[in-house]
């Protein structure tokens, strides 16, 4: 491998230094575009000089232009912002295009607005920015097809409703919307449910207006699958073809995670592979060059139909940059097209580099490019042929994707599947199968509808075996790992020791010196690999956890060895509290806390199916009242009390007051809805310090041994929990995010 063979991956590693430096340093966008101006002129006059000096311009150049592209996408208007935040929460009335439209049924509406002005309080504001506009249809009477009309691409409405600013994590682990929205530069939502102030000011009737045509297709064929196939079924079709999955339930999107083949129900490289063969076959007759304009065409369309995915346009580029190359009778270089892909999408939208998607799409298909030879090399494919030889390839390349992606995997999934190259041996020609399948029941449901019915049973049975096929390995008792806080630092780490492990392998070395030394490599990165972990929380020092949901509020206190759980129901509406205690147990599980050894549960909901549950199941049982109940790992001493008594721990309930008094080393936790002021009537032991809080979790109050009293006030906004770690004298707040 010479690197003047890869003009386009120089090209790219400077281009992305560019977007490095932005990232970290604000520069001016004005600054950045005369150093650009001057550059070019430089190069213009270095241009006929074989020195360093052209070289180095042209790479400063290159570098200069990645940070203009990044810097002109991630920092937007201050002012605009300021503004726009102000106006978080209120009601505006808006004007814009519609870009496009990402989901439409009789329910809700989901599109992007092109927003160039607004009205607040009667004065207008010009904008410039898009947002995500939920439109909430189920109190209309209007038709779907009214809408539709409205809101199409290329058409100018105005539309009122709620501005708001997506949210960040508001609890550990939870998936941050505001930094996924903001990779497809939108920095705000509106939602909506006022159909008097929805007006279309413009329809764009151009005939020249192909994001109309092609999001009216993609809706034809939306409503085709769900008016032929049961929902389910329907769900699982346009989640493959479409890129809609909002509709997969969440059992089956956890079966396809814990089995290791998530990435096929996201419209990706794999799907437009099939599409891309399907297309050569179809064309095979033709002129090469009428080939390539008609499968260039077909993978334009299906780009449209996924709505733009990054993978799919990253893989539709390289199956147009392959059958270029086999036309120009040119050696394909994997890696240039890898890269000029990468550079197109990343000019045309620079934050597609934050999409998981995105990262997800590269890392798999650069893992094909540069892993993959290294396994079939060590494994002499070349001595197989027939069915052997294309099941060994299909295992090597779902090993290398599986290796190549795991950080991302990890990440965004916080699991990672050890069957997943069994289940892709399986599920990847099923999906195969099934994607045909669906293009031809289109086909025959537009053309001959009277043979629909045959054609429809196949495709569902085969939909209904790939389900079958996913269950029966996600459900296997060794099927996956979790792996919680995979950080940046271990992300590098793990990235470089699979270099390392590659230019060890591509070495002319002993294979006993190849073993130890690989073996020596993976063992190092293993041993530190908590070390390396974003753990901010370490449960095994003692903390205090307030959580604040919509139905409930929670305080943890403690550690991995010895805690306390107090749960307050808010509301009586018990499915949407046993919602809150499976979230409150995803929580306990991000922090790798196992148990739980005392709660005080204030809620009925403890006794439904909910994941909290499990972690009370081998607890001591006591019924405080009809709606509260005591769990403990040891016997209660005094049950007027609830008293517990052990090593470093005390705890006890005082239900003429509800209040609940906690003691853990020399600290005493106490819960209570009484003024702070009356606590003081509790037999507590003078001696201990002292935490307060009531249970709307509003105030805290702290007493340290040297009798310092502390009013700690707590600001629930933009986040709905609180993390304290205990320390000698004091509380520390933990940012966790």
């Amino acid at each position: 491998m010479k690197i003047k063979d890869y003009p386009v991956i120089k090209t790219l590693i400077l281009f992305l230094s560019g977007f490095f430096i932005a990232y970290h340093i604000k520069i001016p966008l004005n600054f950045l575009f005369l150093l650009i101006i001057l550059l070019i002129i430089l190069t213009f006059i270095f241009v006929r000089i074989k020195s360093i000096l052209k070289v180095f311009t042209i790479s400063i150049l290159v570098i200069a232009t990645g940070a203009l592209v990044f810097s002109s996408s991630y920092y937007e208007n201050d002012k605009e912002i300021h503004l726009l935040d102000k106006l978080n929460g209120q009601k505006i009335l808006i004007y814009g295009e519609v870009r496009k439209v990402d989901y439409l049924d009789k329910d809700k509406i989901q599109f992007v607005l092109n927003g160039d002005k607004l009205i607040v309080n009667n004065k207008w504001i010009k904008i410039n920015q898009k947002i995500l506009v939920n439109l909430n249809l189920s109190n209309t009477t209007f038709s779907l097809n009214y809408f539709n009309k409205i809101i199409s691409p290329g058409n100018s409405i105005r539309i009122s409703g709620n501005l708001l600013k997506p949210d960040e994590s508001k609890f550990v682990g939870d998936f941050n919307s505001r930094l996924f929205l903001k990779s497809k530069e939108i920095n705000y939502t509106l939602n909506s449910n006022i159909f008097d102030e929805l007006n279309l000011l413009r329809a764009n009737k151009s005939i020249f207006n192909f994001s109309r045509f092609l999001n009216d297709l993609r809706l034809k064929i939306k409503f085709q699958i769900e008016e032929n196939y049961t929902p389910i079924i329907a769900a699982y079709i346009k989640g493959l073809f479409i890129a809609e999955r909002s509709d997969i339930p969440e059992e089956i999107k956890n079966d396809f995670i814990n089995s290791g083949v998530i990435h096929v129900l996201a419209v990706s490289g794999l799907h437009t592979g099939y599409i891309a063969l399907i297309l050569f076959a179809f064309t095979s007759r033709f002129n090469k060059w009428i080939k390539l304009i008609l499968v260039m065409i077909g993978l334009f369309v299906f780009v449209h139909l996924a709505n733009l995915s990054p993978s799919v346009i990253r893989a539709s580029v390289m199956s147009v940059l392959v059958l270029f190359s086999m036309i120009m009778e040119r050696q394909n270089y994997i890696l240039n097209s890898i890269a000029f892909a990468c550079l197109l999408i990343l000019m045309i939208n620079p934050l597609d580099l934050f999409n998981p998607g995105f990262q997800l799409s590269f890392s798999a298909v650069l893992s094909i490019a540069i892993i993959y030879p290294v396994l079939t090399n060590l494994v002499n494919v070349k001595r197989f042929s027939g069915l052997s030889k294309y099941i060994i390839d299909l295992i090597l390349i779902s090993f290398a994707v599986s290796l190549g992606t795991f950080p991302f995997v990890v990440t965004y999934y916080q699991k990672f599947s050890f069957i997943s190259l069994l289940a892709n041996l399986i599920v990847i020609p099923l999906t195969g199968l099934i994607l045909g399948g669906i293009i031809l029941n289109l086909v025959v449901i537009n053309v001959f509808p009277q043979f629909v019915s045959i054609y429809k049973i196949a495709l569902t049975e085969l939909i209904n075996l790939n389900f079958t096929v996913v269950k029966f390995f996600a459900n296997l008792p060794f099927a996956y790992s979790s792996i919680k806080n995979f950080s940046i630092q271990n992300a590098v780490f793990y990235y470089a020791l699979i270099g390392l492990i590659i230019w060890i392998m591509n070495k002319n070395y002993r294979p006993f010196m190849k073993f130890v030394f690989v073996t020596l490599l993976i063992f190092n990165y293993v041993f530190h690999f908590r070390e390396l972990s974003d753990n901010k929380i370490l449960i095994d020092e003692p903390h205090l956890i307030l959580m604040k949901m919509n139905n409930s509020n929670s305080i943890f206190f403690g550690n991995d060895e010895n805690s306390f759980l107090r749960f307050y129901e808010k509301t009586d509406f018990l499915k949407s509290i046993q919602n809150d205690m499976n979230k409150v147990n995803s929580i306990f599980e991000q922090l790798n806390l196992k148990n739980i050894h005392t709660a005080n549960i204030n809620s009925n909901a403890i006794w439904l199916k909910n994941d909290l549950k499990t972690k009370l199941n081998n607890l001591n049982i006591y019924r405080i009242n009809e709606n509260n109940w005591f769990f403990s790992d040891s016997k209660v001493i005094d049950e007027d009390y609830l008293h517990v008594d052990k090593k470093n721990i005390e705890y006890r309930f005082f239900e003429k007051s509800l209040t609940d008094v906690f003691t853990f080393n020399d600290w005493h936790l106490i819960i209570s809805p009484i003024d702070f002021n009356k606590i003081k009537n509790l037999e507590l032991k003078q001696n201990l310090k002292f935490i307060f809080i009531k249970p709307e979790l509003d105030t805290l109050f702290i007493k340290s041994s040297k009798h310092i009293f502390q009013k700690i006030p707590i600001n629930f906004e933009g986040t709905m929990m609180k993390v304290f770690k205990i320390e000698k004298e004091n509380l520390k707040e933990i940012e966790w995010r």
